[in-house]
């Protein structure tokens, strides 16, 4: 049974600004074997099992398990949605809890790396189908992974399991016009909305 004290996503709003140490390290390789699926909830990238793939956060180790992208953003920044949104979710092999990377995507002058054949795959798969892919996901991370927002919250998705470790990061993921609206096309769905953020905190590093 669901708390609902605790749901995700929210207004990153008011944070309470702090210093800490490096939490976070990400160990990902740039190629990393994946399984493309689509179903009637959209398209995301799963990933098996694999060591080598991992981040810390706050001393805790977790393996990259999917990533998927929403359009609209689920999380807003002081009351404003963003265009396009990716979590990149790792999960711990010992107690199952996971964490979320939260990426924040737009139009701007950066290339479109490794964008442009995760989006011809993710096009030509079709619903209720799976396609083998390789990816590198670090492709979607901002160049700054220094800066960012800490809250504790859910998936965003059903089944809102209250066990994520939210970051989010301040900057924006930037691509060419012609690939953001591709994926405004491709993962056009209605997000769910800011929930309350009752007794927690948001923290952030900037």
């Amino acid at each position: 049974m669901i708390s609902r004290a605790q749901q995700s996503p929210i207004d990153l709003r008011h944070p309470v600004r702090t210093k800490y140490p490096d939490f976070l390290r990400i160990s990902w390789t740039e190629d990393v074997r994946g399984t493309i699926v689509r179903d009637d909830h959209g398209v995301k990238i799963v990933y098996g099992s694999d060591a080598r793939q991992k981040m810390e956060l706050d001393g805790k180790d977790y393996i990259l398990a999917e990533m998927h992208f929403h359009h609209p953003s689920d999380h807003w920044v002081d009351g404003e949605q963003q265009v396009v949104e990716v979590h990149i979710v790792s999960q711990n092999i010992h107690d199952g809890t996971r964490a979320a990377l939260g990426v924040f995507i737009d139009v701007g002058e950066g290339d479109g790396t490794g964008i442009k054949d995760i989006l011809d795959s993710m096009e030509s798969c079709e619903v209720g189908g799976s396609l083998a892919f390789r990816t590198n996901p670090r492709v979607y991370l901002p160049k700054d992974i220094m800066h960012y927002y800490r809250y504790e919250g859910s998936l965003t998705t059903p089944d809102y399991a209250e066990d994520i470790s939210w970051v989010v990061f301040r900057d924006i993921r930037r691509f060419p016009k012609r690939q953001v609206d591709r994926m405004i096309h491709l993962f056009g769905d209605p997000p769910r909305l800011p929930q309350p953020l009752n007794r927690r905190f948001v923290l952030a590093n900037f």
